[in-house]
């Protein structure tokens, strides 16, 4: 009796693998992106790995996947209908997904368009989502030394701890979030410059719709006024000589008031770096009274700069892509069901106080010229 048991779940382990595949026959999807055809609704891109150039000697010297595009009047359509020239897809290795500005201007909702990855198990939600300005295929076809495309463009993401003017990174799931809760909002953008990928800017997506975009110096501002700011790179003129200012780490906080049937809100703005370049040829960091000059340097630069870009926010754009409808909703709940349908109106006519504070704690190895 023992000994049959001991067969049974001998059995049953050894099952364990009945369902498995042979990765070679399957498409190992790591990008994916939605154009608008001439004809049919959409046309999918998938930039497919392929495992037999991967294991071999010359991966590191040509592109190790191969890019498809298939039309049809959905996504899903489309998906199944690129299984007639490639193996069944695999998406648990996404990466990226990609949409065509001219898809998001079109009468389809990227709630739409995203409707058959959400439902679908198999596709990754922490993959990154970003638009193009042309069209997706033609992103894809970029190889960098060999590395694909899709990788690049998630490695570039990744650098907002050493640049400014780059968002933090959208993902699937973050744009489910957003739509869901009925938000303007903003996704980052790439484009192909100089047969090069560039993480250029971000487009501002309202009502589901592609609505405006951003340049990478409006991106900048937008970091340095509610934004995540990890470190970077900022500059300004001092007796106008241009310097460079590094920062190691930015905080802030927002006072949201609420009066006279009108939102105010006070952003205070903490950053703490170092004078990284001074072109002044009679600068002298050892003494207390030039720091001081290039911290107010500093200091009036991001003031103007940010309270111009939330100006256009709010008078030219009329949308609110920095984070206040969530203090609202935090202090203010019950106001905020009342208003939260028409935020971006209530946002355009709210009073906004940006203040700066800019802390210097090294100026580098040169501190005066002789």
């Amino acid at each position: 009796m023992k000994k049959s048991i001991v067969i049974i779940l001998c059995t049953l382990l050894l099952a364990g693998c009945w369902d498995s595949r042979n990765i070679e026959d399957l498409s190992l999807v790591i990008g994916v992106g939605l154009d608008k055809p001439a004809e049919e609704n959409v046309e999918v891109t998938q930039q497919i790995l392929i495992p037999k150039k991967v294991s071999s000697e010359q991966s590191s010297s040509s592109d190790t996947t191969k890019v498809t595009s298939t039309p049809g009047e959905t996504v899903h359509q489309a998906l199944r209908t690129a299984s007639l020239k490639n193996h069944p897809a695999f998406s648990q290795h996404l990466r990226v997904m990609l949409f065509s500005e001219a898809l998001l201007k079109d009468g389809i909702p990227l709630d739409a368009l995203m409707n058959q990855f959400i439902r679908d198990n198999g596709t990754r939600r922490s993959c990154n989502v970003l638009t193009v300005p042309d069209k997706t295929k033609d992103i894809f076809s970029v190889s960098d030394q060999g590395e694909p495309a899709s990788n690049t463009i998630y490695d570039l993401t990744e650098n907002n701890s050493v640049t400014i003017r780059l968002m933090e990174p959208v993902t699937l799931g973050d744009l489910s979030e957003k739509i869901a809760k009925g938000e303007t909002f903003a996704i980052p953008q790439v484009r192909k410059i100089s047969g090069r990928l560039e993480i250029w800017g971000a487009t501002i997506i309202k009502n589901k719709f592609w609505y405006a975009n951003l340049t990478p110096i409006q991106v900048e501002n937008l970091n340095l006024f509610t934004g995540k700011v990890k470190g970077g790179v900022t500059y300004t003129k001092n007796d106008n000589r241009y310097l460079s200012f590094e920062i190691f780490s930015s905080n802030y906080k927002v006072d949201t008031k609420y009066r006279n049937g009108k939102f105010k809100f006070i952003v205070t703005r903490f950053v703490e770096g170092r004078l990284s370049e001074d072109w002044n040829p009679k600068e002298d960091s050892f003494k207390e009274s030039y720091i001081n000059e290039i911290k107010n340097a500093v200091k009036r630069s991001i003031h103007s700069d940010v309270t111009t870009f939330i100006d256009y926010l709010q008078h030219e754009l009329k949308v609110d892509i920095t984070g206040l409808g969530d203090q609202v909703r935090i202090h203010y709940p019950v106001k905020w069901r009342k208003v939260s349908a028409d935020w971006d109106h209530h946002f355009s006519q709210s009073d906004i106080e940006y203040k700066v504070k800019v802390a210097i704690k090294d100026f580098g190895t040169k501190g005066m010229s002789q």
